[in-house]
């Protein structure tokens, strides 16, 4: 990522590596200068298993608390059952967070040094209610309607109930309700973001947050849409083509077994030669190469000039764009890696009685709903 800053503090340029924007650098450089200690989030919705294009952000999550900043995850169970997750049942909902809480202890997050809340903790406020009505105020009913795709939907189908259209005004207010100066998401939600910042400076609070954007990764079986890419902006054509946990194959969960990462990696879509929307090159990237000292080991033939030992991504998608490294060889060390690299969180799920519950419940629920 191209700074625009000259001089910018070596915390707010480790932050911005492996993003895909930081809304803005100017803003976070500003935090830093006047605080050591700023307050920040991430709101996760309990819709399902956790797959691995979410672990973008654990790892930038990690990196955050190590900086020193004061990080709380916003189990978002309210905003799920406005969106439908689980049939809008919100006791589903609930279990689903408590297996996320697994989820994230399993992935490293300290536990103890971030905080977990749910939207109950703010929702159960009176002042809460009070000041989504001063969000509303400085919100028109269309720009509110333009930012339903922040729920994974279009404005039409945010017209099947009312309630739809009070969830961006619910992530607006977590925010500002929260004093969060710094709000960690994938590109999914930078909307949100913007709407967030743009009333922050209408009801003049001195201060805005800061948007930390992850890149969103493509599902498995690659898109039907890329051949209409062009009606798209850079955010929706993320958005149309992210890995999606509803479809059969298309996402590799977390405590997927070596068999199973093995068959998804292998039915997935990785053209020769092809670096853009390729999934497996996306997610060896943004998850395995954010790793301090990852290599990648590739076993070629001696037709393609022997093993190969990577440590860099453009290296990487250099070799596969020139036709140096065939399809199969670059899955075969994609299962490999990423087998290894869930190998800790397969363990913790084995070893863990309550989480083991909880992950066959949410998957029952997956199954059924």
């Amino acid at each position: 990522m191209v700074l625009p800053l000259d001089n910018i503090p070596p915390s707010v340029e480790k932050i911005s590596q492996h993003t895909q924007e930081v809304l803005t650098i100017e803003d976070l450089t500003e935090i830093f200068s006047r605080q050591e200690k700023p307050r920040g989030y991430i709101g996760v919705e309990p819709s399902g298993l956790f797959h691995i294009g979410w672990i973008g952000w654990v790892q930038k999550l990690n990196q955050l608390v190590e900086l020193g900043v004061r990080m709380e995850i916003l189990l978002a169970t309210w905003h799920a059952q406005i969106n439908d997750k689980f049939g809008g049942n919100i006791e589903k909902i609930r279990r689903c967070a408590e297996y996320l809480r697994h989820c994230f202890t399993a992935l490293n997050v300290e536990i103890h040094k971030v905080h977990i809340i749910t939207a109950e903790d703010l929702m159960r406020r009176l002042d809460y209610w009070e000041k989504i009505l001063r969000v509303a105020k400085n919100l028109t009913l269309a720009r509110v309607r333009r930012s339903t795709d922040i729920m994974g939907r279009t404005e039409e189908e945010a017209a099947i109930d009312f309630s739809k259209l009070i969830y961006p005004l619910l992530q607006v207010t977590d925010i500002l309700d929260q004093k969060y100066e710094i709000c960690l998401s994938g590109m999914d939600q930078r909307r949100a973001h913007v709407l967030a910042r743009e009333v922050a400076d209408k009801m003049k609070l001195g201060w805005k947050p800061v948007g930390i954007h992850t890149p969103l990764l493509p599902g498995l079986t690659g898109t039907s849409r890329m051949d209409v890419a062009t009606e798209f902006s850079a955010q929706e054509l993320a958005i149309e083509t992210k890995m999606s946990k509803s479809k059969p194959g298309d996402a590799i969960f977390i405590h997927d077994s070596p068999r199973e990462i093995k068959k998804k990696i292998k039915n997935a879509y990785c053209p020769a030669q092809v670096v853009e929307n390729n999934p497996i090159l996306s997610y060896i990237r943004n998850i395995l190469f954010t790793q301090d000292g990852f290599t990648l080991h590739i076993e070629r033939t001696e037709k393609y000039g022997g093993p190969l030992s990577l440590t860099s991504a453009d290296e990487l998608e250099e070799l596969y764009a020139a036709g140096a490294i065939h399809p199969l060889d670059l899955k075969h060390a994609a299962t490999i890696a990423f087998s290894d690299f869930l190998e800790p969180v397969r363990k913790y799920f084995e070893e863990n009685k309550e989480a083991t519950k909880l992950y066959e419940e949410i998957t029952e629920y997956q199954v059924t709903r």
